[in-house]
């Protein structure tokens, strides 16, 4: 493990060799990083381009993470990078194949958890202040995954938000598990809380 900073000035030297690097060119490779990861992207001659990267970390005295390295084949599979899975995607009405990127599958239980969390039996503060928690968290974690094709993910949240704030409602009022009370509607509407699909469709029009 290095400090940020050493990680900064080691890919920096890295890139500087990336972007200067007939081979590189000649693959049509690009760099993505942010701090010590990153991802390369090639036209071609994948392998011939981990194998010129891995030569550049050997040599500043460093070890790829092999748990995280790997070749793929974009249109067959998918990778994950800051939290994001990219790869093959389906457009359901045409059944269209094409190269797209969505939250990933730990993104995805990582927003249920902390749901669950913020809404958690048992709080006793007013459902005012839950809500305007709850609204920062998720308008934050809309607002990074709202890049390329988030919403099949973002109805997953909105239900799980909803299925959640009903629970904690239903228990906080007293009311029986079959309550027609505090259902999807109500919760998106009626008690404030954030429709991060309805994000999507404010960025759009913005």
């Amino acid at each position: 493990m290095i400090s940020p900073l050493l990680a900064n000035i080691y890919i920096n030297r890295m890139l500087k060799a990336f972007n200067k690097s007939d081979l590189m060119k000649r693959c049509g490779a690009r760099i993505v990083n942010y701090a010590d990861d990153f991802v390369v992207l090639c036209e071609r001659s994948a392998a011939a381009v981990l194998a010129q990267v891995r030569r550049w970390i050997v040599g500043m005295k460093l070890e790829l993470n092999e748990a995280k390295t790997s070749l793929r084949d974009a249109w067959k599979e998918s990778f994950r990078f800051l939290g994001y899975e990219f790869g093959p995607l389906v457009y359901r009405p045409t059944r269209t194949r094409y190269l797209g990127a969505r939250p990933s599958k730990k993104a995805m239980e990582q927003v249920r958890q902390r749901v669950s969390e913020i809404l958690r039996h048992g709080r006793t503060e007013r459902w005012q202040d839950i809500c305007r928690e709850l609204n920062r968290f998720i308008t934050g974690w809309a607002a990074y995954f709202a890049y390329d094709t988030p919403l099949p993910s973002f109805r997953i949240v909105d239900m799980h938000v909803a299925a959640r704030a009903k629970n904690f409602l239903r228990r906080r009022h007293k009311l029986p598990s079959g309550t027609a009370r505090f259902g999807y509607v109500e919760v998106h509407r009626d008690l404030g809380v954030v429709e991060v699909r309805s994000l999507l469709r404010s960025h759009a029009s913005g």
